[in-house]
């Protein structure tokens, strides 16, 4: 089981931050989705939701370092 390297909490709050600066300022449903659910504690929620729309997370290289960097990818070889 993957886990999630930090709290779930602190994890929502740094992304929410990245989140507030991608795509003009709109930022990224994918996102936004991730975050609820570790506000709501639901870590494999939160990994399923990004590991099934990495593809749309890739595009903001930032963001796609930050999911991996905390946990919230499974290793994806064929996808970078």
């Amino acid at each position: 089981m993957i886990q999630v390297t930090r709290d779930p909490v602190q994890v929502a709050n740094k992304l929410e931050d990245l989140n507030a600066k991608t795509n003009s300022g709109r930022g990224s449903s994918v996102c936004r989705s991730v975050i609820a659910e570790l506000r709501r504690n639901d870590v494999a929620g939160a990994i399923a939701i990004a590991s099934l729309d990495y593809d749309k997370v890739r595009q903001y290289p930032d963001m796609a370092a930050l999911f991996k960097e905390v946990g919230l990818l499974a290793d994806r070889p064929m996808m970078d």
